[in-house]
């Protein structure tokens, strides 16, 4: 066997071994929405925490009704980050495994209930929860295995915080193989 044999059988194996799966964020994965771009758009999707986001239409299962998607942006005492005025912000969860709940941070502003979160599977709605009053509160939810949406929709409230929690967050995709061809 010749050295450059032995180097490319050495140098190839090595690069065809799976890319290793790590955590996206030990036990607690926060998702700062003062951080999201100001102004907020609808339909502009960005990514934070490995997590794609994005301000969309509102469907009917929303208070508002569907078909709107108001957002603006606020900087108050209250907090800071997108205020949705009849919108809904779609969390893409499809990126991270092990998810067991799902904490939302918000600032009521209309009434009681007209602020929703939902939970998805596959398309199909797996948990929700709703502002109990007005002023700051915690949405929370217990997350099923396979959840790979969250979703919240707001008549009219500040949206400050997303917390994904589990005992170990980890990047859901499926690892790849690769692998360079050699320069000689």
């Amino acid at each position: 066997m010749s050295l450059r044999s032995l180097i490319f059988g050495i140098i190839g194996a090595a690069l065809l071994a799976p890319v290793a799966v790590v955590p996206v964020c030990a036990e607690t994965c926060t998702i700062d929405l003062s951080l999201s771009p100001n102004p907020p758009q609808c339909g502009v999707p960005w990514l934070q925490e490995n997590c794609s986001l994005s301000f969309v239409n509102t469907t009917a299962e929303d208070y508002t009704g569907a078909g709107y998607c108001i957002v603006t942006w606020v900087d108050v005492s209250a907090g800071t980050g997108p205020y949705v005025m009849g919108g809904r912000l779609e969390l893409d969860l499809a990126a991270i495994d092990g998810v067991t709940s799902v904490e939302i941070d918000i600032y009521e502003a209309h009434m009681a209930g007209s602020t929703r979160a939902f939970l998805y599977s596959g398309g199909i709605q797996i948990g929700n929860a709703s502002s109990a009053s007005t002023l700051g509160q915690t949405l929370v939810l217990s997350a099923a295995p396979g959840a790979s949406k969250l979703a919240v929709s707001a008549h009219e409230a500040g949206v400050w915080a997303i917390r994904l929690i589990g005992d170990t967050l980890v990047d859901g995709r499926e690892p790849t193989w690769g692998f360079i061809k050699a320069l000689y």
